[in-house]
């Protein structure tokens, strides 16, 4: 796109950056041996600053960081350093299979691979949180309208309803939500202010006896919701 790569202050706030995969094997370690009323961070013990980022970034890409890193003032409460502890969860057998580089290279040749997913990225590299209401496709008048995702569900049927007592717009969404571009039609038809999540998958009607395969099908359509 030949923009610059934005980054806040002097890029020495600490980050931490954990592959999606790795994520998602957290959750699923979580579900199946961790304990009731525990609290399991998940976390990595790679930090890189967001200035390390950016320059690996641009070396993958063959760019020269000095010519493409452009710094801009710094926002408000700008924490200085993210960190989770997450012994716990590695006391339940997970562990962080994919390193950095690793997952760089992944994450942005599925981007490459995959460019319908993106939707409109024009105002991507805007430094945050500046943003501009031609992201969205469409301007609002100020009044609020919701797109509620599961209306069969007993939270989002109560969504519908205080919407209905309370007067306020709204519509439910029709798209499955591992189906990206359909939830995009969604929004661009229903032209929300806000979008409710409160869908989800079951094993219908109960997830007792549910494959693993198909548990992990559930997992992870939980998680791109």
């Amino acid at each position: 796109m030949g923009k610059p790569l934005t980054i806040r202050g002097d890029g020495s706030n600490l980050r931490c950056f954990l592959y999606a995969e790795d994520v998602v094997d957290a959750f699923e370690v979580i579900l199946y041996k961790g304990e009731v009323g525990n609290v399991y961070n998940i976390g990595t013990e790679n930090e890189l600053t967001v200035l390390d980022m950016a320059n690996s970034i641009c070396r993958f890409f063959s760019l020269e960081p000095s010519r493409m890193i452009k710094f801009v003032r710094n926002r408000p409460l700008n924490d200085k350093r993210y960190w989770t502890d997450f012994q716990k969860l590695k006391k339940l057998g997970w562990y962080q299979k994919t390193s950095w580089e690793e997952g760089l290279k992944k994450t942005i040749e599925w981007y490459d691979s995959n460019p319908d997913w993106w939707a409109d990225i024009s105002n991507a590299l805007l430094p945050h949180p500046e943003s501009h209401p031609e992201v969205r496709g469409f301007q609002h008048n100020g009044s609020i309208k919701f797109l509620i995702y599961g209306r069969t569900g007993w939270i989002g049927g109560l969504l519908g309803k205080i919407c209905e007592k309370e007067g306020i717009p709204f519509e439910y969404g029709k798209a499955r939500l591992e189906d990206r571009m359909q939830v995009l039609v969604d929004i661009t038809k229903a032209e929300p202010t806000c979008v409710l999540n409160a869908a989800g998958l079951t094993g219908k009607p109960t997830r007792i006896g549910v494959s693993h395969i198909k548990q992990r099908h559930f997992n992870r359509t939980w998680l791109v919701s």
